[in-house]
């Protein structure tokens, strides 16, 4: 799974951890994964294929924090080296991707992908009219090969920085943010 001296992501270690946490309980489940039901629509015109699949944490790139659910509902169009295969046609072909809907979890996560400061970050949310707040922060600065992480979290009403061993009061720091964690309300 992990071994020493090498660089492995936090999105890659909350992934591993997560799921371990969910296949042991799996009555929690709704409190990380997001549920999301799709149809895909071949554009030969067949029935749309359906599908739900959950995810542990969503993918948002940082110019879009600002719209998370806008972004997550979009609809995508998948052709050429993006095509998907088809059932009925049996061949990869051009296919749109319609979100019917979202269901988000009790603790919301969200991974954002690039480096770079991600400038104003909400510490309110809102997502199917319910409200999220923003508990804690991973960031990382370095590079992909290489790096430190740290973390901010909100405890008491105070964020608290943790830093290795250092661990005091003390805003987050947004820029190099990596990931995102949001309760619901």
């Amino acid at each position: 799974m992990f071994t020493a001296q090498k660089q492995h992501d936090t999105k890659e270690l909350f992934n591993v951890f997560i799921d371990d946490v969910v296949s042991k309980f799996k009555e929690h489940q709704d409190k990380f994964a997001n549920f999301i039901s799709q149809k895909f629509y071949c554009k030969e015109g067949h029935h749309p294929a359906e599908k739900k699949e959950s995810q542990l944490f969503l993918i948002i790139p940082k110019n879009y924090l600002a719209e998370i659910d806008t972004y997550v509902k979009r609809n995508q169009n998948f052709n050429n080296e993006n095509q998907i295969w088809c059932e009925t046609c049996v061949k990869m072909t051009d296919m749109q991707l319609k979100v019917e809907s979202v269901e988000y979890p009790l603790n919301l996560t969200i991974y954002v992908p690039g480096n770079g400061s991600i400038g104003k970050l909400d510490h309110q949310i809102k997502l199917n009219n319910d409200n999220y707040r923003l508990y804690a922060v991973i960031c990382h600065a370095g590079s992909n090969l290489f790096g430190h992480y740290w973390a901010h979290l909100l405890k008491d009403g105070k964020w608290i920085g943790c830093n290795d061993n250092i661990v005091r009061e003390s805003p987050p720091n947004l820029s190099n943010c990596y990931m995102l964690f949001y309760s619901k309300n």
